[in-house]
């Protein structure tokens, strides 16, 4: 798991890399059995999970968002509270952070001129990451390239509009395509293949208001999730009006991840 912090005042800020002790299957089966000779249930004690950090590493400023490579999980990217995008590469640096409190990313993404929270790895081309941001930009990177100076600027920047981009997320099954939303209150889809890539392929209104996330669905291709403050809309890519409508008991909401099934 992969956590990052939003410390108050001066207090520093940290990406955390924490492990997860979760009961095996036979455990949580055993655990619902009956005692026949003590006539109750429960014949083992019940573990409680347990979160332990095991990696902190500095980062300026608090972490927007944190996302791990598909290909390599030992590779985190951040969004920052400035206009870069951080990468670490976590086999790089030891579990306790520096006593001197500097933050020593392994490559700075440059290319926003504004924070945002937005940022998906490519889960077919590795290395390759998007961000989105306040300045109303998507960027894409490369990070496969290793200057020397460890700053990078972006291969493609994408622009629509002047308004913020608050998400954006990879296609599960195409590697050439994207979306993304914003307040714009709509949601687009990028084609890299198209001749005219600095346009969206496809624009729909995707709510009546700003919307803070998306998802595509790992299963169907046509399936996304777009989540507005406290509603998630569920609908197909070609359809101007939404499948599912689902209301949440939250003030806001800023993001949604699909799963995929095992």
């Amino acid at each position: 798991m992969i956590l990052g912090t939003h410390a108050l005042g001066d207090d520093r800020n940290y990406l955390i890399i924490a492990q997860v002790g979760l009961p095996l299957q036979d455990t949580e089966n055993l655990a619902g059995q009956q005692d026949d000779e003590r006539s109750e249930f429960g014949v083992i004690e019940r573990a409680e999970g347990k979160v332990q950090f095991i990696q902190q590493i500095t980062h300026d400023g608090e972490v927007n968002r944190a996302r791990y490579m598909p290909q390599n999980p030992f590779i985190n990217a951040t969004r920052t509270v400035n206009i870069e995008v951080y990468v670490f590469d976590c086999r790089k640096h030891p579990s306790e952070p520096s006593l001197d409190g500097a933050c020593s990313p392994d490559l700075r993404l440059r290319g926003h001129s504004a924070e945002g929270c937005g940022l998906s790895w490519s889960q077919f081309r590795q290395g390759h990451l998007l961000s989105s941001s306040n300045d109303a930009q998507i960027c894409l990177w490369d990070t496969n390239v290793t200057p020397k100076n460890k700053a990078l600027d972006a291969m493609q920047i994408f622009k629509i509009c002047e308004c913020t981009v608050e998400d954006v997320a990879w296609h599960q099954s195409c590697q050439y395509l994207f979306g993304s939303v914003g307040d714009d209150h709509s949601l687009h889809l990028w084609d890299l293949q198209s001749r005219s890539v600095s346009k969206p392929k496809l624009s729909v209104v995707a709510h009546q208001s700003e919307a803070n996330s998306l998802a595509f669905n790992p299963i169907n291709e046509w399936l996304i999730g777009v989540l507005q403050t406290s509603l998630m809309y569920e609908r197909f890519l070609l359809l101007s009006t939404p499948l599912i409508v689902t209301r949440n008991r939250f003030s806001r909401l800023d993001g949604i991840q699909r799963i995929r099934p095992s």
